[in-house]
């Protein structure tokens, strides 16, 4: 009894949807013994045989390869749908020796700027058929074990974001060793070969410096993190560069870079108020230090935004719950993942292992509560 997934081996017949249950066709085709196949996990070679067409014809269809035709890939994956065929990952592994996951590598500090960054991995990665593993790390990376761990997992692709860059470098060796492409997120790392997703944080900070003239400041400090940090490097130099431009006398003690830890910013922006006459406004490195700003100008009687403004960094949820709501600067991280994202995926379409491409996501300053008019 023909039907409209039947197929000869090198013809199939297509038609318009069926208007039964493929259990109905199967039970029509086969009774009860085809019911009772159907219901166990079927694979893809029973898929192919089913409709009469190639393994590999079917595996491609349901790859989505520009290279099945439209019908096909229709019939294929309607079938599948029905059948309620679920993909092995592993078995679809072995003939390149991958599977179609991506391993996310990251520190589990500041989990709302990797929420947002994983958020635009996943979504690029889901469009394409991918899955995504995160792989915990600490901020100096085991590049060893995070290698071994991504090769025993047979992921197709590495994203990294938030490690130090100095233990980088190791781990992309290891990985291009085994044909494994790598991307990198908000990273001061550079090769030749790995794709790195910035956010372009001088267009919020110019932004923000101009706004702060604008209201008659022209004593305006920076609290910064840990020097380390590539990010932290460049919002300091794209500062320095605003405060050039318009002209701004910078005394030493305007510009500190300590920690991003709350406990040592606090004590940081304390001897800076106390050590002499203070700033009118301060841009802050994230928003953690803001809100510690902030809090520790209220300790010493000193108000915000009346006698000094505040800005943090990064617009994070709490920055519009603050008190007073946070200035700060919008970096766009799901686009950063996106961007990364893609750059691995474009690689693993061409079965390469470059993803060479340096592209970034311009922030913009978000005005709030905690700026006002300097203080005559």
């Amino acid at each position: 009894m023909p039907t409209e997934y039947q197929a000869t081996p090198k013809k199939v017949l297509l038609s318009s949807p069926p208007q039964q249950p493929m259990f109905s066709v199967a039970k029509a085709v086969g009774g009860k013994h085809a019911i009772k196949a159907m219901r166990k996990r079927i694979t893809s070679q029973q898929l192919a045989d089913y409709l009469g067409l190639a393994r590999s014809t079917v595996s491609m269809a349901l790859s989505d390869s520009p290279k099945i035709k439209k019908q096909t890939k229709e019939l294929v994956q309607r079938a599948a749908r029905e059948l309620d065929y679920i993909p092995n990952v592993i078995a679809r592994a072995m003939p390149t020796g991958k599977t179609r996951v991506l391993g996310f590598i990251t520190q589990l500090t500041t989990p709302e700027i990797k929420f947002r960054l994983l958020m635009g991995v996943m979504n690029a990665a889901t469009e394409a058929g991918y899955h995504i593993k995160l792989i915990p790390t600490e901020w100096k990376m085991d590049s060893a074990e995070i290698a071994r761990i991504c090769i025993g997992e047979c992921l197709g692709g590495v994203l990294v974001t938030q490690v130090w860059d100095e233990t980088i470098g190791e781990l992309v060796e290891s990985l291009h060793a085994r044909s494994i492409p790598v991307a990198t997120m908000l990273s001061g790392f550079s090769h030749r070969k790995v794709a790195n997703a910035l956010s372009d944080d001088s267009v919020g900070i110019h932004e923000a410096i101009e706004h702060l003239v604008g209201l008659g400041h022209r004593k305006i400090a920076y609290l910064g993190g840990d020097p380390q940090v590539a990010s932290e490097r460049a919002r300091r130099d794209a500062f320095l560069h605003a405060v050039k431009i318009h002209k701004l006398a910078l005394p030493s003690r305007f510009l500190v870079e300590k920690s991003f830890i709350a406990d040592e910013a606090k004590v940081a922006f304390r001897t800076m108020l106390e050590s002499g006459p203070p700033p009118s406004a301060v841009l802050c490195g994230n928003d953690q230090i803001a809100m510690v700003a902030i809090r520790t100008a209220r300790s010493m009687g000193v108000n915000v935004p009346t006698d000094i403004s505040v800005v943090g960094f990064s617009n994070t949820e709490m920055a519009k719950w603050c008190d007073p709501p946070l200035a700060s600067i919008n970096q766009g991280f799901e686009e950063v993942g996106k961007m990364a994202t893609q750059a691995v995926l474009r690689a693993l379409a061409k079965n390469r292992i470059s993803t060479s491409v340096r592209k970034s996501v311009p922030s913009h300053f978000i005005a709030r509560a905690s700026t006002a008019p300097a203080h005559k």
